[in-house]
């Protein structure tokens, strides 16, 4: 495509950071730019990598073809045995003077997901360098509980005590700039950024980029597919990257003079769950939020406390049937997240 062209990954990874988010618009070359980066580093140095997916089903689906575009005549990968392995073409000839090809292998990185974090204990660090998070940003808004928590657990895994690890996560845009994990490490919303600045948070160990390709995006429009889609919802999703969070309508004000019916823990934290209204011709729905002063009664949703009774029967009943009817509303986007995927789980 005329007009546009890839970015260079390498300005935002010079800060040096042990976190650094880069959000886009889709197709942009940011996981392209960092597939390149490990490859120099493992060329060069030896360094090998960590693929990260959220979910084990994202690893069995992405893996096999991941470093398809990165193939030349003479270099060849494969995803074998939990792992990316990069082959070494060669010519030889055989006892019969024939010519024959082989493959050098050596191991280039392993995989991992966030969702079963608890498999990487005990195992060695394996010369890990760098964590690269793929589409960290999910498209159909089923993020995992903790996902901050998770990844720190993963970096020290390979990282130990050194200071020489890092994580390189890539992402596509929400239009409402809103992500889970920012929320959860106390950082504000992207909508919040100027496109094309680096911003640093956390003594600098955490930096996020946000840019939007605008070149790339008019030049997609153009494409047969682009025509096609144009008026469609794929068009504003995955044309134009409009990726609002399905969350963020369910998100309101909390209203004055509003009492707890009681208090559920999700994820090991704690949430208000009471009856209200959003405005005087509303009808009545239930309201939660995250909070640090539950009720007197308190019930855990998960059975993560084991000092307090399980959510169950009609208060269960009750959460279920406002959620999926729709009469409710939530304090946050990472608060209706987390319920919706704890009580609808519970009842599934």
């Amino acid at each position: 495509m005329s007009g546009f062209k890839y970015f260079d990954i390498e300005p935002i990874l010079s800060r040096n950071a042990l976190m650094t988010f880069i959000i886009s618009s889709r197709g942009a070359g940011k996981t392209y730019a960092a597939k390149q980066r490990i490859l120099r580093r493992f060329e060069n140095n030896g360094e090998k990598f960590a693929f990260l997916k959220r979910r084990e089903s994202e690893l069995i689906a992405t893996a096999d073809r991941f470093f398809d575009d990165m193939e030349t005549e003479h270099r060849v990968f494969r995803n074998y045995k939990g792992g990316h392995q990069i082959g070494y073409k060669s010519k030889d000839f055989d006892e019969d003077g024939n010519e024959v090809e082989e493959i050098t292998w050596k191991q280039l990185g392993i995989n991992t997901a966030l969702s079963t974090t608890t498999k990487l204990k005990g195992i060695s660090p394996q010369g890990v360098k760098t964590i690269l998070w793929d589409e960290f940003v999910a498209y159909d808004g089923g993020y995992l509980p903790d996902e901050a928590t998770r990844l720190l657990d993963v970096i020290e895994t390979f990282g130990r005590m050194n200071n020489d690890v890092r994580v390189i996560a890539t992402g596509n845009k929400n239009e409402n700039g809103f992500y889970p994990i920012f929320h959860e490490l106390g950082l504000p919303k992207t909508s919040d950024f100027e496109d094309d600045k680096i911003y640093s948070f956390k003594g600098g160990e955490v930096v996020i980029y946000s840019f939007s390709n605008v070149a790339y995006i008019k030049e997609k429009a153009k494409t047969k597919l682009g025509k096609v889609a144009k008026g469609t919802s794929y068009y504003e999703s995955m044309i134009v990257n409009k990726n609002d969070s399905k969350f963020s309508e369910l998100v309101h004000p909390k209203p004055a003079r509003t009492t707890p019916l009681f208090s559920v823990v999700i994820g090991g934290e704690y949430y208000n769950i009471m009856f209200t209204k959003l405005s005087k011709k509303d009808s009545t729905i239930i309201y939660i939020e995250n909070t640090d002063r539950p009720y007197k009664r308190i019930y855990t949703t998960d059975g993560s406390v084991a000092t307090l009774p399980k959510l169950v029967g009609n208060g269960l009943n009750m959460l279920y049937s406002y959620i999926t009817s729709g009469r409710v509303a939530f304090d946050s986007q990472v608060t209706a997240q987390k319920s919706i995927q704890s009580i609808v789980s519970r009842k599934r």
